[in-house]
């Protein structure tokens, strides 16, 4: 009869940690999906108000480095009315080196959003 209790037990533990791990994995794809859609909706933010307020100008490529995930990446910069701005972009195909020279969208109304225009 003890025998039979024991293993019981032992099977209500197995049970409540595996529920653990499905709740954990649940919230955890939660999670994720959110972080995800939230990066596109604010990238799509980004680029209707580039769109809406452009304003175009010569950036200078100021630092170039690697990304497990998505490759090379190089940060630029632009100057608007003597302020400093910067922002980073994945490369992709392209080859970009660090001094290099880039044409910039940027939106007038927020010069914080800004992207390479790798077509010109």
């Amino acid at each position: 009869m003890h025998y039979a209790r024991k293993n019981d037990n032992i099977k209500m533990q197995k049970e409540e940690v595996s529920t653990t791990k499905k709740v954990f994995t649940i919230i955890l794809a939660i999670c994720l999906f959110s972080a995800m859609g939230t990066g596109f909706y604010l990238s799509r933010k980004e680029n209707k108000e580039i769109d809406n307020n452009l304003k175009t100008m010569k950036g200078v490529v100021i630092d170039v480095y690697s990304q497990s995930s998505r490759g090379e990446t190089c940060v630029y910069e632009i100057n608007i009315k003597g302020i400093k701005y910067q922002n980073h972009e994945a490369l992709g195909k392209h080859r970009i080196n660090i001094g290099d020279s880039v044409f910039v969208e940027y939106s007038s109304k927020n010069p914080e959003y800004s992207r390479i225009n790798f077509e010109k």
